[in-house]
């Protein structure tokens, strides 16, 4: 499934009895949408060309709609969501786990996509603070190869 909130036309109403059922999506899922889903394109439109990213993020937010009451249930639904992403992305680019995923894609959208540690806390469903150790660990690991 597919799902795309915020382009989504004011639902027409039936005709008839045998006409598609409109989804309704809830307003915390619709709200979650809109939070996450630039950053999560432009994340995925690193790796992969524009339309797939878009159609890789859409998916994914289909599977978080499907399940949304179960994700909203979870601990963490953004670590949930962007791990979720993150896999499918790695299963679509045959890229391997890597041990230091969360640094690695930390810094990329640090100094690839100009995003504040904030911002990256926030799309990945982390702290603040642990991201900004994270950003600070990789420039000394930087640092010290160079």
């Amino acid at each position: 499934m597919l799902v795309r909130p915020a382009h989504q036309p004011a639902p027409a109403r039936p005709r008839s009895s045998g006409t598609t059922p409109v989804l309704q999506l809830p307003p915390a899922f619709c709200a979650f949408y809109s939070l996450l889903q630039a950053g999560y394109q432009a994340y995925a439109a690193l790796h992969v060309d524009p339309e797939t990213a878009e159609d890789l993020v859409a998916d994914t937010f289909g599977h978080l709609a499907t399940y949304w009451p179960t994700v909203v249930a979870r601990p963490y639904p953004t670590a949930y969501a962007w791990q979720l992403l993150t896999a499918r992305l790695d299963i679509l680019t045959n890229r391997r786990a890597r041990a230091a995923a969360l640094q690695d894609d930390s810094v990329l959208l640090r100094h690839t996509l100009r995003y504040s540690a904030d911002a990256i806390a926030l799309l990945t469903g982390q702290e603040p603070a642990r991201i900004t150790t994270l950003l600070a660990a990789a420039r000394r690991k930087h640092h010290a190869a160079a």
